[in-house]
């Protein structure tokens, strides 16, 4: 049960964090909205709860309801895109900076 409760207070630190950084309603995100503001949020969220958090697929896959396959997959291309593109790079360490503050 403990496992849980801090699962969901790092969601929600991150998720409020992630969208007062792109200034949009936390609710948008848990939605099925596809406007690239929207999913470019939903996606780095997704990513930096399971890279650094180290939250799990299923419990993402749950929370986001989507399938586990799809979670994974996001995150494998969300890591070749930091890997490659500084712009990338450089808003999740400023997402990382934010969230950890």
């Amino acid at each position: 049960m403990n496992e849980i409760l801090r699962n969901t207070k790092i969601l929600e630190k991150v998720v409020n964090s992630v969208c007062a950084y792109y200034g949009i309603a936390a609710s948008r995100i848990f939605s099925r909205d596809r406007h690239k503001i929207v999913s470019d949020a939903r996606n780095i969220i997704i990513y930096i709860l399971h890279k650094d958090f180290k939250l799990s697929i299923s419990f993402l896959s749950h929370e986001f309801s989507r399938s586990e396959r799809w979670v994974v997959q996001l995150c494998a291309v969300k890591k070749q895109h930091i890997f490659l593109y500084k712009d990338c790079s450089d808003e999740y360490e400023n997402l990382l900076k934010i969230i950890k503050d």
